[in-house]
């Protein structure tokens, strides 16, 4: 059952007020505003009479809304309309005008209040909610475009050094069929070479041989680490 807090110093009005609620609700009521501030967490909504406190129970609707979140209704005087400007300003969900018998319509007002508040928190979790997954998948998409970038940029790189150390052993096989470039003396590689340069072997015959040999190797990565190849 929904819990009510009456907070009124007026006991008579407040025995009105159960009547009327407690066919309906589970009703409580509180003459002086020294409530226990955890205990005000048990209710499911508040009612504050202008007649509360010495400022017309508008500063325990910001200790009500402090302590507890949940609605508060306040009871403002008919010839008083900057009480309930005030219990809005300081957070109270609505406020209901103390003429006739007002006190017939609190039911209904309770009820609409919970309602409606519990519809705002409802759509506060969900914005909430949209939020974060909203900052979920923006994080999950940056980090893909950063792979892919990271990607692009080593698909590229790649490329780029193979075109290049291709372009690289052409350049060293056409000078050795020129001969620009003299091997060191194993004759044994010589021959071998010359053999392939014979019989039109391509460069990457021709490099696989000189790659068995170290010092030709080392002739070969000094040419093209050289200025003009660099």
């Amino acid at each position: 059952m929904i819990k009510i807090l009456i907070a009124s110093s007026n006991i008579e009005e407040t025995v009105k007020f159960r009547k009327n609620l407690e066919e309906t609700f589970e009703v409580f009521s509180i003459t002086m505003p020294d409530y226990p501030k955890e205990g005000l967490r048990m209710f499911d909504l508040v009612i504050i009479d202008h007649n509360f406190t010495e400022r017309s129970g508008v500063d325990y609707v910001s200790e009500v809304i402090e302590s507890a979140h949940i609605p508060v209704l306040m009871l403002t005087p008919p010839d008083d309309a900057g009480c309930a400007i005030e219990a809005i300003r300081s957070g109270a969900f609505n406020y209901i005008v103390k003429f006739g018998k007002y006190e017939e319509i609190l039911p209904i007002a309770i009820n609409e209040a919970i309602s409606r508040f519990n519809e705002q928190e409802e759509m506060k979790a969900t914005i909430t909610d949209l939020k974060k997954r909203i900052a979920e998948l923006e994080e999950i998409l940056g980090n893909a475009h950063q792979q892919e970038s990271i990607t692009l940029r080593n698909h590229s790189s790649s490329g780029s050094n193979g075109k290049k150390n291709m372009d690289i052993v052409k350049e060293i096989v056409s000078r050795f069929k020129q001969g620009e470039i003299n091997l060191p003396s194993l004759p044994q590689i010589n021959r071998k070479f010359q053999e392939l340069i014979d019989h039109g072997a391509d460069y990457r015959q021709i490099s696989e041989l000189l790659k068995q040999d170290l010092a030709i190797a080392s002739k070969l990565i000094m040419v093209s680490n050289s200025p003009f190849y660099r």
